[in-house]
């Protein structure tokens, strides 16, 4: 369950590719970042990361982990965002 929570995540560019094609700007430079944040983040505590934790792969780290709860802040942050888009 994580890795696929993890993996709806790791679209590198996709939000470049979103803009390419539905004009420029149209996801703002905050999106970008807090998109960015969000994919950094499980990179770093991915296998090949430097900041690897196994515990945060497990349904106790979903639940308890801190940067599981980073990550849902930062996503609602992103989410409250793309409302903005018109």
């Amino acid at each position: 369950m994580t890795d696929d929570i993890a993996s709806d995540w790791i679209f590198p560019d996709s939000y470049k590719k979103f803009n390419k094609e539905y004009g420029e700007n149209i996801i703002s430079e905050r999106a970008s970042s807090l998109y960015e944040a969000i994919d950094r983040n499980f990179y770093d505590i991915s296998l090949d990361g430097h900041k690897y934790d196994e515990i945060f792969w497990t349904l106790e780290g979903l639940k308890n982990h801190p940067l599981w709860n980073e990550q849902r802040r930062l996503a609602k942050e992103l989410l409250n965002e793309l409302e903005k888009i018109e």
